[in-house]
């Protein structure tokens, strides 16, 4: 167990519980084109080998729109991006096995539905940067993505699949006009 991670988790999770929205999540699937292949944006936990999408919890007061918009622009430092929503994720126990060696009563171990936003974004214009809570943030090939924590992997292909649709259908409807 990661004593860093552990300590500042638990030192979290009473605050958390006050000031976020319980079981709700957003992931950001952040697409990069550095030229030559397609990138993803990830992150890791402090002293974890698994890599994450860069996501947060939703503040009470806050709309899950500007709750991703501030988690991207956290991670990035670019702004103005549009951010299309993928998919929502809820499976049960999704968040246990990266939170196992914790107490079940902390706030990051509960369930929580995860609401996926993806943006396409010019590779150049994005600063990865990390948070409190990682030790890395950088570019990753989609097709030869590491070792994912949770369901992150599945959020990424499914992130992908959107994408590759609505590029599809908007460079087809662009050419019908």
């Amino acid at each position: 167990m990661n004593n860093a991670l552990y300590k500042l988790i638990l030192e979290e999770s009473e605050k958390n519980k006050l000031i976020y929205l319980p079981s709700v999540f957003v992931d950001c699937v952040v697409f990069g084109f550095d030229g030559e292949k397609l990138n993803v944006l990830l992150t890791k936990l402090i002293g974890q080998p698994e890599w994450m999408l860069p996501g947060g919890y939703v503040l009470k007061d806050e709309d899950i729109k500007a709750s991703a918009t501030g988690i991207f622009e956290e991670r990035t430092g670019a702004q103005n991006i549009f951010l299309t929503q993928s998919k929502t994720y809820g499976a049960p126990h999704r968040s246990e096995f990266g939170f196992y060696d914790f107490p079940d009563d902390v706030w990051h171990k509960q369930r929580y539905i995860s609401i996926a936003r993806y943006a396409l974004t010019r590779y150049d214009a994005v600063n990865p940067r990390i948070d409190k809570f990682s030790d890395d943030c950088d570019w990753q090939p989609v097709d030869q993505l590491p070792k994912m924590m949770m369901d992150h992997k599945c959020i990424i292909e499914d992130a992908l699949e959107s994408l590759r649709r609505d590029l599809n259908y908007k460079c087809s409807f662009k050419s019908l006009t």
